[in-house]
Formats: structure tokens, sequence, C-alpha cells
């Protein structure tokens, strides 16, 4: 049972620090995008409206794949107090 215990709690810690080891290094992905599309032609407005929508998506998804790892985490956290 200890074992198990274990095994729930190192998941937990593992999808809360979602940031940390899956989000963060996928960063600068979308980033580089952003700048390197805006670069050549930052005066056209059509340009940064696309890319602004873009990068809005982008932070949008990463904000809900945290959450459904955070609740996810909190799900594990009951199982652990159970």
């Amino acid at each position: 049972m200890e074992f198990y215990r274990g095994e729930l709690v190192r998941q937990r810690d593992f999808l809360r620090e979602i940031w940390r080891w899956y989000l963060g290094p996928l960063i600068p992905g979308p980033a580089w995008l952003v700048v390197g599309a805006a670069w050549p032609t930052p005066a056209i407005c059509r340009t940064w409206r696309f890319l602004g929508g873009y990068a809005l998506v982008a932070a949008l998804a990463f904000f809900l794949i945290a959450q459904i790892n955070l609740k996810a985490a909190g799900r594990l956290q009951k199982r652990i107090e159970d």
C-alpha cells in the first residue's frame, strides 16, 4: 500500500510541475515563430493581427493544458488522502 501511495504522490508532483518539464520547453518555439514572422515586415498591420491571434491561441492552449493537469493532480491528491 505504501508503494502505491508513493507512486500517486510522485504522479501528483509530476502533474503539478507541468510548466517546468512540459510546457516551458515549448514556449521558445511559438515565441520565435512570432518574432521571426514579424521581423521582416513590422509595419504590416495584418501580420501583427495574425501574430497576436496566434500568440493568444498558443497562450490559451498552454493555460488549458496546465489547468487540466492541475485538476488531475487534485484528483490524485484525493486518492492519496483516501
